[in-house]
């Protein structure tokens, strides 16, 4: 009977490791299936950053944090996701402060107006971040208290579950093992060479609705603040040259608040003259420069950051 005992026990420790592993594998298969360009972050050597960008799609493809390090001599990292609002911007921070100490944080606030949570910004925020105890806090603040989804998109595997069918097994297998060279070596940047000429609404006489600023937007940006006066960091906010989907009347706003909260505020759409910008040629699409555009950028954002005396 003890014989039977253990081999029943053992049969059911066996069964437990191998499930643990199966799911272990299959949760980074679908951590990798929408992995944002942040995985390149885990690849960074500790303490190895002085500047780090963090925002949405329009940072990672406005900001060249390999030019930056390349160029300039200043350890940079573009560490963002899709879609990404205030809200998660704070919980990056946190991940990116357990490793890193840098001396300039930089946000860029094209989703500043924006507080709605979808199944797809919480796909492309979350599934590529680690396991913690601050992932998960973070999405319970993102949906409101809600612990049950937190739990469910902590998990890729889980979270992801509508996507299983686009699995290519060898692609899939191919990132998950030989993942890092190319996008980590352009620390987070996104290199777009396509050009799709643009007439610039936000420089047309037509502005649109005024729209005010999310309580939830602006408790990010204080936590945000909090973080880096308690690290010693300058804290930056900035917005980057886009066709549409931001008017003058935006810019005023967020320039109204950064000015009465005492927070530092570069808007780059007032300067398309002066950093070079062509409609042209210099954009992807509307709301995104592709990489020549994003080279002009980053050489006037650089100069803004080294006139803090930071660097």
């Amino acid at each position: 009977m003890k014989k039977r005992y253990l081999q029943l026990t053992g049969k059911i420790i066996a069964f437990i490791l191998c499930f643990a592993i199966v799911f272990l594998f299959l949760n980074a298969v679908f951590s990798d299936l929408y992995a944002t360009r942040a995985r390149c972050f885990d690849r960074m050597e500790d303490n190895s950053i002085d500047a780090i960008f963090l925002g949405a799609s329009q940072m990672f493809s406005g900001v060249n944090a390999q030019k930056i390090t390349e160029e300039y001599g200043i350890s940079s990292l573009d560490f963002g996701s899709d879609m990404q609002p205030m809200m998660t911007t704070c919980y990056y921070l946190q991940e990116a402060l357990k490793r890193q100490k840098p001396k300039v944080v930089g946000v860029e606030v094209c989703e500043i107006f924006n507080d709605s949570i979808t199944v797809e910004r919480l796909v492309y925020n979350y599934s590529a971040m680690p396991l913690t105890s601050e992932k998960y806090n973070s999405l319970q603040t993102v949906l409101d208290g809600d612990k049950l989804r937190a739990v469910k998109y902590c998990v890729p595997l889980i979270a992801n579950h509508s996507w299983w069918n686009q699995i290519n097994p060898i692609e899939t297998l191919r990132d998950l093992f030989f993942y890092n060279s190319a996008e980590c070596a352009e620390r987070g940047f996104l290199y777009r060479y396509t050009v799709e000429p643009q007439e610039i609404e936000y420089l047309g006489e037509k502005d649109g609705n005024i729209r005010e600023i999310p309580d939830h937007s602006k408790d990010a940006i204080n936590y945000i603040a909090d973080l880096c006066r308690q690290n010693d960091i300058k804290l930056v906010f900035f917005k980057l040259p886009v066709a549409r989907d931001w008017t003058r009347n935006d810019s005023k706003t967020v320039k109204e608040y950064m000015s009465e909260n005492g927070f530092t505020f570069f808007d780059m759409n007032d300067n398309f003259g002066e950093i070079g910008i062509d409609p042209e040629t210099d954009f992807h699409n509307g709301s995104h420069l592709n990489t020549p555009g994003a080279n002009k950028t980053t050489d006037y954002f650089v100069q803004k950051l080294k006139s803090l005396e930071v660097f």
